[in-house]
């Protein structure tokens, strides 16, 4: 079995975290739909190829933008 790529929700608990934490940062941006906030946060970098944990920061630094 392969090691776990870092970064990635591998477990049921994992991409929940994941999603609430999405739920939470888009809640502090409420007039942006989801495609706006992901559009946001992936600067050019298909998101594709973005990690769980690195979108997350990315969104996170995003919606400081936005709010703040």
């Amino acid at each position: 079995m392969s090691e776990p790529i870092k970064g990635r929700a591998h477990t049921p608990e994992q991409k929940r975290a994941i999603v609430e934490r999405l739920y939470t940062l888009w809640l502090t941006c409420p007039a942006l739909r989801l495609g706006q906030l992901l559009e946001c946060a992936h600067a050019g970098t298909l998101l594709y190829y973005i990690e769980d944990e690195d979108l997350l920061a990315l969104l996170e630094d995003a919606t400081k933008e936005q709010v703040g």
